[in-house]
Parts: structure tokens; C-alpha cells; sequence
């Protein structure tokens, strides 16, 4: 079993190249500067569409109720953009 400083560890080098690749594609992003202890990493593979399934990876401590608020938040955000380019 892995330690906590093991995890954080690996938490860090994904950190790390999300950030750098995120300055990559766009060198105005702002990156924070907070200390990350959980990742949560959705992965839609191509026939997403036909099977539904996701591939999901977790890495340290999420809070599962603040990542269903963010995803209602989003759904919410998309349903409202729907609404007005269909008016």
C-alpha cells in the first residue's frame, strides 16, 4: 500500500504536465498555485457514444459532493446555452 507522501507525490507529476501542457495550448492560462492532494480523471474513449462506459482514475482525497455540484453546475451552464441558441 502506498503512503500518503507516495500519493501526493504522483499527484504532483500530474499536476505538473496538466500544467505544462495546459501553457502549451494557451500561454495566457492562468495556473494556480495551490497545492493539489486529489485528482479526479474522467475519460470518454471513443465509442463513449455506443457504450457509455468512462474510465475513471482517482488519485488522493476528492470530495464527492463538491465534484456533483460542479457537475450539476456544468449540465446546468450547457442546458442554458441549449436554451438560447434554440430561441
Amino acid at each position: 500500500m502506498k503512503t500518503q507522501q507516495q500519493i501526493q507525490q504522483e499527484i504532483n507529476k500530474h499536476v505538473e504536465a496538466i500544467n505544462k501542457i495546459s501553457k502549451e495550448i494557451d500561454p495566457n492560462i492562468k495556473i494556480s498555485d495551490k497545492k493539489i492532494v486529489g485528482l479526479l480523471i474522467i475519460e470518454y474513449p471513443e465509442d463513449h457514444a455506443e457504450t457509455t462506459h468512462l474510465i475513471s482514475t482517482i488519485l488522493g482525497k476528492i470530495c464527492f459532493s463538491h465534484t456533483l455540484e460542479l457537475l450539476a453546475q456544468v449540465t446546468a451552464e450547457q442546458i442554458m446555452k441549449a436554451n438560447k441558441i434554440a430561441t
